[in-house]
Formats: C-alpha cells, sequence, structure tokens
C-alpha cells in the first residue's frame, strides 16, 4: 500500500512538472515570438537627430530611416535662420516603428520689428531707440540744415512704421544747423585721428595726408596741421594732419 502512494505522488509531481514546462515554454513563446509579430518589434529604428538642419536636409535624413517626415508650425526664432528645424516630435534618439511620422517645426527667422520715427530727436537718443528696438545703427552723416537743429536727426534710411527683421541697418541723417556764411579751419590738436575725421567731416571738409612725428606727448593725437586752424576755408578743403609718435628708443609709461 505504501509502495502504491509512492508510485502516485511521482507520477503527480511528474504530470505538474509537465505542466509546468508546458507553461514555461507557452510563456517564452508569447514574449520571443507572438508579441513581436504582433507590435512588429523588430521593424523599429532610431530616430535621427535633424534639429538645426534646413527642412529639406531633415526631410530627406528622415525618409532615409524609414520614418515620414511631416511639416508641423513655423515659428519665429532669433537664434535658427529661416527654413531650419527647431524642434522635432518624437525627439531625436527614441524608438518608433518604421513609417512613423515625425513632425517637424521650423523657423521663420527673426520677428519682424517696427522702425521707430527717429527723425525730431537728437542723436543720442535716437541711437538709444535703434538698439531699444532691436535694430542696428548704421552709417551716420552730416548736413546742414535751416529747420533742424544742430546734433539732431534730420532723416532716416528707413521710413518710420515699417516692419524689418531684427538686426536691420539704419542709416542716420544729423543736421549741422543752418549753413554758415563762411567756413573756418577748426582746431583739431589733442584730437585722435577718428575724432579728427569726424570733426572735419561735420565741417565739410576733407581729410588729406596723415603723417606722424616724434613727440613726448601722448601718441596718435594731433600735434599739428595745414592749413592751421581759424583760416578761412571752402566746402570741401583738404586738411592735413601730423600725429604723434614716441621719441626713438624711449619707452612709454602706458
Amino acid at each position: 500500500m505504501k509502495e502504491k502512494k509512492m508510485r502516485y505522488s511521482k507520477s503527480l509531481w511528474g504530470s505538474i512538472g509537465i505542466i509546468l514546462a508546458i507553461l514555461a515554454a507557452l510563456y517564452c513563446l508569447l514574449i520571443f515570438l507572438i508579441m513581436p509579430l504582433y507590435t512588429r518589434h523588430w521593424q523599429r529604428v532610431r530616430v535621427p537627430d535633424v534639429t538645426n538642419l534646413s527642412v529639406s536636409a531633415a526631410e530627406k535624413i528622415l525618409r532615409h530611416s524609414k520614418l515620414v517626415p511631416a511639416r508641423g508650425d513655423i515659428r519665429y526664432d532669433d537664434a535658427i535662420p529661416a527654413g531650419y528645424t527647431i524642434f522635432q516630435n518624437p525627439v531625436a534618439n527614441s524608438y518608433v516603428k518604421k513609417g512613423r511620422r515625425i513632425y517637424l517645426i521650423s523657423s521663420k527667422g527673426k520677428r519682424p520689428v517696427l522702425v521707430p520715427n527717429l527723425v525730431g530727436t537728437n542723436l543720442r537718443d535716437a541711437q538709444f531707440s535703434i538698439v531699444q528696438n532691436q535694430l542696428t545703427i548704421g552709417k551716420i552723416s552730416y548736413e546742414f540744415d535751416g529747420y533742424y537743429p544742430d546734433g539732431v536727426v534730420m532723416a532716416q534710411g528707413v521710413a518710420p512704421e515699417t516692419e524689418v527683421m531684427a538686426g536691420s541697418m539704419i542709416n542716420l541723417t544729423v543736421s549741422m544747423g543752418e549753413t554758415a556764411s563762411g567756413l573756418f579751419v577748426p582746431d583739431l590738436y589733442g584730437m585722435s585721428l577718428e575724432k579728427a575725421e569726424l570733426y572735419l567731416q561735420k565741417s565739410q571738409l576733407t581729410t588729406g595726408r596723415v603723417s606722424y612725428i616724434e613727440s613726448t606727448t601722448l601718441p596718435n593725437l594731433v600735434v599739428d596741421q595745414s592749413p592751421p586752424a581759424g583760416q578761412r576755408a571752402t566746402i570741401g578743403d583738404t586738411i592735413h594732419v601730423t600725429l604723434s609718435k614716441p621719441l626713438k628708443g624711449e619707452e612709454m609709461p602706458w
């Protein structure tokens, strides 16, 4: 009787072992064969990074990766040029199925701004307004004018309220006041070359020959000019300047 029970117990455990083995085999079959077949796991691909590329280049790369590019929103962006990709969804390096749509958000470029009215303001305020409106100060020229006082903007290169891209250059024309009945050569002594040239331009005179002479004064400053200061001149006359340079063998303290 005891022997019969032992044979029955062995047979029972054997049946349980077979059932467990079958269940394990079914689990492996489900995980490694049936589920991949259902989800097409072998067809997944990694999404390439196409941000900061032109939209056409991004689309070409996505198609090469068996993905479908789809154009999304277009947004202003000060850093990314117009026509380039700002963002993608799904993001780069994520895994998706082949044929998945990848949405691309592209740049419109810099946001347009309105040009402020600068005419009638002094030069300093006009320059501040240009920078404040995300624009760039362009060429500044000077002319005599009987209406606008000296130092006031009398014309601007782009009309007020014109819509331009941020960073656009705005040229200014500044009044030098009424035309003088006679011009006199200004005193340029002690000026840097840049300042002397600007001063001559405002006086409607022309910078001529620039030469250098050894001097104990600070270097690169006007120490002589021809014609001399105070002499009567006409519009367009040429003024030659001489700048200082250190004495030979002398070490300057700066």
